[in-house]
């Protein structure tokens, strides 16, 4: 009777990993919920990751660790640092959350190259921690898309955060380019 329950606990935990390493790509952005007040309800706000994972065969020092994040150390300092999705993950689902991917300018920023060497630059110089300015949405936006953005969508923490105009600016340039290259009058050959 035992080793049919055995084997059901680790068909189950190998298919977890299975499912763990093919459900994120290097240089996703993770998202995960953290404190909800009462069921039904939106998180507080969300704690953000990049996915680097062993499994990505790009080795850029994490070891096997799975994603690259601000968070606090034993000390109570806050660090850039590898670690573990599972430690990370607590009692909340993850999920990917690449929400800038489908700005053109954005995608343009999304390559290896560019995402290690914004790792590279960020562990060594995490830069003071600030809730508004520096947190761990704006080190994954910075380590995945170059823009250093927090926006907590989703969340009653929203409402806290304010996009700097300069990214405003930044983000309304983009969706007014957007709109023209997808408008009739950009696809049209020049009647000149």
């Amino acid at each position: 009777m035992k080793n049919p329950i055995l084997v059901a606990v680790i068909l189950q935990l190998a298919s977890t990993v299975i499912q763990i390493d093919g459900k994120y790509r290097f240089g996703d952005i993770i998202m995960f919920p953290r404190k909800c007040i009462m069921d039904g309800a939106q998180p507080v706000y969300k704690h953000y990751a990049i996915y680097v994972g062993p499994s990505s065969e790009i080795d850029i020092g994490q070891g096997d660790n799975d994603i690259f994040h601000r968070t606090v150390d034993e000390g109570l300092n806050l660090i850039c640092k590898f670690d573990k999705l599972e430690t990370t993950r607590e009692q909340w689902k993850e999920r990917v959350d690449n929400y800038l991917d489908g700005i053109p300018q954005m995608r343009k920023a999304i390559n290896t190259r560019g995402i290690i060497k914004r790792i590279n630059c960020t562990i060594w110089n995490c830069r003071e921690y600030h809730m508004f300015l520096n947190n761990c949405e704006h080190v994954a936006t910075y380590v995945r898309y170059g823009l250093r953005i927090s926006l907590q969508r989703g969340t009653l923490a929203r409402f806290l955060f304010r996009i700097p105009p300069e990214v405003r600016k930044i983000l309304c340039r983009i969706k007014r380019d957007e709109a023209k290259e997808l408008s009739c009058e950009s696809l049209q050959a020049n009647s000149s």
